[in-house]
C-alpha cells in the first residue's frame, strides 16, 4: 500500500451561488482518478449506503472534471475527500479549478503544501495566485468560500474509493451524526 494525500475541499454557499458545478485538482498534473462519495438514502425505516461517481468527466471540452458535492445535494457521509496524491509523487502546489456547468472556467486558487509531519499532518497555506473567471462577476475574493483539509492515509482498505470501485446496493447503516470539520 502507499501513502496518500488526501484532500478536501470544503466548497461553501458562495462557491455554489458562482455557478460552480465541476471541480478540477492539479498538482503535478490534473488529478483523473475516479472518486465515488457515499451517501445515505432513507427508504421507511431503513437507512442504506450508496455510491455516486463524482468523475472525471469530460464537458466543453474541459478534462478532468469532478461534479461537487455540495452538502445540500445529498444526505453525505462525513470524512470524504475530493481527490488522493501520492506522497512520493507530492507537488509543492495544488490548484483548484472551478468550473460551471457547460465547462467555463470560474476561477482558481493555489494551495502550498508543506512538509508531512510525524502526526501525518501537512502544513497548507493558500497562495495569494488567484485567477478570477468572468463567472465571478464583481472580481471580489471567493477564496474565502473555499476551505483545505489535508490528511495522510493508506491507500485500500473498505471505504477508500481509490481502492477501486465500490460495492453498491443495499447496506444497512446507523444513521450518521454530520460533522462540519473545520479546514
Amino acid at each position: 500500500m502507499k501513502e496518500l494525500l488526501l484532500l478536501r475541499f470544503q466548497l461553501g454557499a458562495r462557491v455554489k451561488k458562482a455557478g460552480a458545478v465541476y471541480y478540477r485538482v492539479v498538482g503535478r498534473t490534473a488529478c483523473d482518478d475516479r472518486v465515488y462519495w457515499f451517501y445515505y438514502e432513507t427508504r421507511g425505516p431503513d437507512v442504506y449506503v450508496k455510491a455516486q461517481l463524482l468523475g472525471p468527466v469530460t464537458v466543453g471540452g474541459q478534462s478532468n472534471l469532478f461534479a461537487i458535492p455540495y452538502d445540500a445535494d445529498r444526505h453525505w457521509r462525513s470524512g470524504q475527500y475530493h481527490a488522493a496524491l501520492p506522497i512520493a509523487r507530492r507537488p509543492a502546489t495544488v490548484a483548484l479549478e472551478l468550473l460551471d456547468g457547460v465547462g467555463h472556467h470560474l476561477g482558481r486558487l493555489r494551495y502550498h503544501l508543506g512538509t508531512v509531519g510525524g502526526s501525518g499532518s501537512v502544513d497548507v497555506s493558500a497562495t495569494t495566485d488567484r485567477d478570477h473567471g468572468a463567472g465571478w462577476g464583481d472580481g471580489a475574493d471567493w477564496g474565502d468560500g473555499v476551505g483545505l483539509r489535508v490528511d495522510v492515509r493508506e491507500s485500500g482498505g473498505p471505504d477508500r474509493p481509490w481502492g477501486g470501485a465500490p460495492r453498491e446496493g443495499p447496506v444497512p447503516a446507523a444513521r450518521p451524526s454530520r460533522e462540519l470539520a473545520p479546514c
